[in-house]
């Protein structure tokens, strides 16, 4: 005969169970959402997604101002493209300043548009600002920081001693912190580096060293870094002359064993038709073959509209069809010359912003072989 349990114990039984029963989901529920919360975090960067936006931008230049938001209606431009020093990045080694990418990036994205950002190395002019920050011109252990730059009589401007090593592992901290800040912003579209040519005395006791090996190294190590830390967003290194700098990048970023989506870009995008017999930019001659491989984009500076390089007064598209048919492009980015400049034969409200959206904003859009789409 089976034994009555007391009542009070069978009560406090029962709730030990129910209590042991409540822990246990408890602690379970726990454990699933915080695997939950690891797998969205991991997500961000395991599932984000390549940004890709091919099309017609606008580039930011001093007597920009606002006038580039005229672009917020239209959907044949994609964005804006501004320039930030090293050194407005970087004012103090490890302190960084992203207050002119963050205020355009906020820009943009109140148009649902996309932001470019050209990380500028070097300065042309001996008025304009120091391109490094303090620390790298005055350590002793980065040999002066930069070089002249521009003409060798003169010695206007200066860049960045990017042949050295030492000077390009502080730049590449920088582009990791901003890619850790900007990779994984929809609107943050792309980055862009400065031009392979250099106008430097290339005695090696004069430039601290320089050797045009050291230079295409260092230039990979830092694309390479760049890609590393921007694994989503597009990365571009403008080529235009040097030709064996030039050559040297282009067999590296088409070469299937090597590539890893970086692409080209360009100061100066200037008609063949109407050219000046001034030698023709020796990097055009990479663009068409690189089309459908890696992401290719050209600026047309507000030089470019002069008639210096040429006369291209009888229509834009001389312009517009170097763009797509010649070099193949996935990005035009424009300047805005002012009507009231009178070296200028376009003026952006009345010709050049009208020509674009007749063209619907046409560029070539297929996704690049040399980027592996996630």
């Amino acid at each position: 005969m089976l034994k009555k349990e007391n009542p009070v114990h069978f009560i406090s039984r029962i709730f030990r169970q129910s209590f042991k029963h409540v822990l246990f989901f408890y602690f379970v529920r726990i454990i699933i959402l915080q695997g939950l919360f690891l797998f969205f975090v991991v997500a961000q960067y395991v599932f984000a997604e390549i940004k890709w936006n091919p099309g017609h931008y606008v580039l930011e230049t001093p007597n920009t101002g606002e006038d580039w938001m005229i672009i917020s209606n239209n959907s044949y431009f994609k964005g804006l493209k501004i320039g930030v020093l090293w050194r407005m990045v970087e004012p103090e080694k490890n302190q960084f300043n992203w207050e002119k990418i963050d205020s355009h990036l906020k820009q943009v994205k109140a148009m649902k548009k996309h932001l470019m950002v050209y990380f500028l190395d070097r300065v042309f002019r001996d008025q304009d600002p120091v391109p490094v920050p303090d620390y790298i011109l005055k350590g002793k252990e980065y040999n002066g920081g930069v070089v002249k730059h521009g003409s060798i009589n003169t010695g206007q401007g200066m860049v960045a001693r990017l042949w050295d090593p030492v000077v390009m592992k502080e730049l590449n901290r920088v582009i990791c912190a901003m890619g850790e800040r900007y990779d994984r912003d929809p609107n943050f579209e792309a980055v862009f580096f400065d031009e392979t040519a250099l106008n430097i005395d290339m005695n090696p006791h004069k430039s601290g060293g320089y050797t045009d090996d050291n230079y295409i190294k260092c230039l990979i190590e830092r694309l390479n870094s760049a890609k590393k830390a921007f694994p989503n967003t597009m990365v571009f290194q403008h080529i235009n002359y040097f030709p064996c700098v030039v050559d040297a990048l282009y067999k590296y970023y088409t070469d299937p064993s090597t590539a890893n989506g970086v692409g080209f870009g360009g100061s100066d995008l200037v008609p063949d038709l109407g050219r000046t017999k001034k030698t023709r930019n020796y990097s055009y001659q990479y663009f068409p073959k690189s089309s459908g491989l890696i992401p290719l984009a050209m600026d047309v500076q507000t030089p470019n509209f002069t008639r210096q390089k040429g006369n291209f007064s009888s229509s834009l598209n001389l312009f517009f069809d170097m763009g797509i048919d010649t070099l193949k492009l996935n990005y035009i980015i424009w300047s805005m010359p002012n009507k009231n400049w009178k070296m200028y034969d376009w003026d952006w409200d009345r010709d050049i912003f009208p020509y674009v959206s007749s063209r619907k904003g046409y560029t070539h859009t297929n996704f690049p072989a040399m980027i592996i789409k996630k």
